[in-house]
């Protein structure tokens, strides 16, 4: 069946857990909510959920719906929870498994307060099962309309920060850019060297000199050493 009512999801939410304690009060923080969850719900961390269909199955499966358009078919779908935003009586999650992404569309009136509650205290990293009908939202993301769910494992440290990383690896990359370029000129200052000696020996001397640069990890300071060394 299809209806007009499928709501729009907020913008993403940085979770910031990191940011306001170090690490190990937050491993205790979260272990704490681990032992809270299994007080008040006695179906939490089961030792399987099974029946449980690969993501990209489901996405498969829906490929046709139009943006809006909803269904009444039931999956099983597990996986980690990659992000979080909640908006009033609704909450939308990006729950993902080895084969791929789909959100979760969570209602406390389908749900009920005391369900509701619990899954939107989750935390990023933290792995659910889930059963809920397919749809695909106003903005064209297929998603399920959560009937039902099971926490199966709580996540005890929090996922890296994209974005804090960024920079570093940015910084990494031009520093290994530019150690490449160190090397290709000093091969080139070693062949231009060459190039005035004898052919043969030229020939001999440079696949000497290749041979060694390589075993050193291509150094350029040692090319251009060994270049220096020629006769």
């Amino acid at each position: 069946m299809s209806g007009s009512g499928t709501e729009q999801p907020p913008e993403e939410q940085p979770e910031g857990e990191s940011s306001r304690h170090g690490l190990a009060e937050l491993i205790a923080e979260r272990r704490a909510k681990a032992e809270r969850l299994r007080e008040s719900d006695p179906d939490a961390f089961p030792y399987s959920f099974p029946d449980s269909e690969p993501i990209a199955d489901v996405l498969a499966a829906y490929a046709h719906l139009e943006s809006g358009e909803e269904t009444d078919e039931v999956h099983r779908v597990a996986g980690r929870i990659a992000a979080r935003r909640e908006a009033g009586k609704m909450a939308f999650l990006d729950v993902v498994d080895r084969t791929g992404k789909i959100q979760l569309h969570a209602r406390i009136d389908v749900l009920g307060e005391e369900a509701f509650e619990r899954l939107t205290s989750l935390d990023v990293g933290d792995i659910v099962g889930v059963d809920g009908a397919a749809l695909r939202s106003r903005r064209g993301e297929i998603s399920l309309r959560v009937q039902g769910f099971q926490i199966l494992a709580k996540a005890l440290r929090p996922p890296p920060d994209k974005h804090a990383s960024k920079p570093l690896l940015d910084r990494y990359r031009k520093r290994i850019g530019s150690q490449a370029i160190e090397v290709v000129r000093s091969y080139a200052s070693c062949d231009q060297t060459l190039a005035a000696a004898p052919a043969r020996s030229s020939r001999s001397s440079a696949n000497r000199l290749h041979q060694g640069a390589r075993q050193r990890g291509l150094s350029p300071s040692a090319g251009r050493a060994m270049c220096r060394r020629l006769p």
